[in-house]
């Protein structure tokens, strides 16, 4: 899918964003819509820490809570993200 850049997946029941099944296309989307969905902020997306870069793009999942200085994924989380 070399031209694919854009995916709205908004309110689709997401759980989860495992790295295998976006590696494939990952470095050609310009734009991704997960808001309205479930996604665990745990460590199964620890992968998009180097990947994400505040000035590209704006990771949310969930409406957020009041971000945190530094904070690259946001969202009704679990647990708080931190990268090693």
């Amino acid at each position: 899918m070399p031209a694919l850049r854009k995916v709205n997946l908004e309110k689709n029941f997401f759980y989860s964003m495992p790295e295998k099944p976006w590696a494939v296309i990952w470095t050609q989307l310009k734009y991704l819509d997960i808001t309205g969905n479930f996604i665990e902020c745990d460590c199964n997306l620890l992968w998009l820490l180097p990947i994400i870069s505040p000035p590209i793009a704006n990771f949310t999942s969930t409406p957020a809570p009041k971000p945190i200085p530094g904070q690259i994924i946001r969202g009704s989380c679990a647990r708080a993200m931190k990268p090693k």
